[in-house]
């Protein structure tokens, strides 16, 4: 398609046919196989050739060098295919020419060697193709381009592997972290939950002590105003007691005295009487109370007032 000139070389191989005319027919055309060769199917496979290199170009001779192969053949074995030519800015532009066979478009083939001589080609084997300088120049080129094309790709391509690496090594860094500090945080929950339950235990602990304590030291109190009461009351019962006695021990010295018509008498009974009376008296605590028709204040037992006043008023009788 390019203008592109090469030279190739390759192997064929070929069977000649087994029907007596075809063969009288070749060696009326031949007369000998070195004759046939390059008369008859050198020429043949050189249109072969032409025609099926026409419609490449000469990169694409190379890049689809498969394709290239499997289209020799196939002219070999089923005939070329029939192509329009035309000239394009001075390139070849081949249309293949084609036909509607059962509404579908087949290539036109052109006529067959073995349809005229039944030779058969088996086999091609494409052993190099050698460009001019010219061709080999844009090969060079497009071999370069292709080369940094491709490096373009394989850094980009490594780029994009190791943006991969780095992630995944990342990725595995935060794993491992993540890993290494899992433990550490679930000790740090676990000392957390330890400590607080502690706390909680010790506060539950001292709250009912104090409760005890507030307990026993109430208990105490009640105990304390207990005996204190019973102390007061014994100590009240004790100078009631006391009192009575006195009271009863001076009525009986009264009645004595009032036997004993004595002054000296009465008067030691009245003392006694006044000192038994005081000192049952000592332990009670009462009021001060203000005694005397002039008003003044003053301190002191108001039942030994009293007292004190009738024992006067009896002396001053006798």
């Amino acid at each position: 398609k390019d203008n592109g000139i090469g030279s190739i070389n390759g192997i064929i191989r070929y069977t000649l046919p087994s029907i007596p005319e075809k063969m009288k027919l070749i060696v009326r055309d031949a007369q000998n196989e070195d004759t046939l060769q390059q008369k008859i199917l050198r020429n043949y496979i050189n249109s072969v050739m032409t025609i099926v290199a026409a419609s490449y170009s000469s990169t694409d001779s190379i890049r689809e060098r498969g394709n290239f192969i499997r289209d020799i053949f196939d002219s070999l074995q089923n005939g070329m295919i029939a192509y329009e030519k035309r000239v394009v800015d001075g390139n070849i532009i081949l249309t293949p020419i084609t036909k509607a066979e059962n509404n579908i478009s087949m290539p036109v083939r052109m006529p067959l060697i073995s349809d005229k001589y039944g030779i058969n080609f088996n086999n091609f084997t494409l052993k190099k193709i050698e460009y001019d300088k010219q061709s080999q120049s844009k090969f060079d080129e497009q071999r370069l381009l292709e080369q940094q094309r491709n490096n373009a790709i394989i850094m980009a391509e490594k780029a994009k592997q190791d943006a991969i690496t780095a992630k995944a090594e990342e990725e595995k860094l935060y794993a491992e972290t993540k890993m290494r500090e899992e433990p550490l945080r679930l000790e740090a929950r676990i000392r957390a939950e330890k400590d607080a339950e502690l706390a909680r235990i010790e506060a539950e602990k001292e709250k009912s002590v104090a409760i005890i304590n507030a307990q026993k030291g109430k208990e105490a109190a009640q105990l304390l105003l207990e005996k204190a009461r019973l102390e007061k009351q014994s100590t009240i019962e004790d100078a009631e007691g006391k009192r009575i006695a006195a009271i009863k021990e001076a009525e009986g010295r009264q009645a004595l005295a009032k036997a004993d018509n004595s002054l000296e008498l009465r008067l030691q009974m009245k003392k006694d009487t006044l000192v038994g009376v005081a000192n049952a008296l000592k332990d009670i605590k009462v009021p001060s109370a203000i005694v005397g028709s002039s008003g003044s204040h003053t301190s002191g037992n108001p039942v030994l007032d009293i007292f004190m006043l009738n024992q006067l008023k009896e002396l001053t009788k006798e």
